[in-house]
């Protein structure tokens, strides 16, 4: 009787656990829920990114009349190298943006933003100073110089199309993912349009 009542506990933790089903049923297709497509998806953050790099020369100067320049002269060229980085954060995806149907996931990531912008100062330099008899140097040139260049190199970006090349690069990545992952299954990512201005973070502005 024991022997009985042993077996029939043991069998029950073989089916709580799903022990019978995958050794009678082992090539039964993963099931596959909204939070494990979301958890996988946040795994690849980081490569749905794109970064642009320019250099340029940056000339800044005090506005004078040409009578008194060659007193008071101060301008400042700088050398400057930089980054600008896009792309989808997929932190921000719910429930809500997966949709899984037979045989197909469709994903709704949100729109692309500019994340951060920044000088390389290993290789961005002052190249030239140069001051009037009369004048001073002033010693925010150096700063507005960095600044301006930070802003040119984000309009620049965003001229050149750095939102477009991230949404293509994060569905890609995504679309590659899944299809990797659930080879039987349609994968289908799309991006929300831009609802309100684009985001753009504090190291650009």
């Amino acid at each position: 009787m024991l022997l009985l009542v042993l077996m029939f506990f043991f069998a029950l933790f073989l089916t709580r656990f799903g022990v019978l089903d995958f050794l009678f049923n082992p090539n039964k297709p993963p099931t596959i829920t909204m939070t494990t497509v979301l958890e996988r998806i946040r795994l690849v953050s980081e490569p749905a990114t794109v970064r642009y790099t320019y250099s340029s020369i940056i000339r800044t100067e005090r506005d004078l009349p040409p009578i008194l320049a060659g007193l008071y002269r101060d301008s400042l060229v700088l050398v400057a190298v930089g980054n600008v980085t896009a792309g989808i954060d997929l932190s921000k995806l719910s429930e809500s943006d997966v949709q899984i149907t037979d045989g197909a996931i469709s994903i709704s990531l949100p729109p692309p933003e500019v994340f951060d912008c920044f000088l390389d100062e290993s290789e961005s330099y002052v190249a030239s100073r140069e001051t009037g008899l009369f004048a001073s140097p002033a010693p925010d040139f150096d700063v507005q110089a960095r600044r301006f260049a930070v802003r040119y190199f984000r309009d620049q970006s965003l001229e050149q199309g750095i939102l477009n090349e991230a949404q293509a690069e994060a569905t890609k990545v995504v679309e590659t993912l899944f299809g990797t992952l659930y080879p039987d299954m349609s994968v289908d990512a799309t991006v929300k349009p831009q609802s309100d201005a684009i985001q753009i973070a504090e190291t650009c502005q």
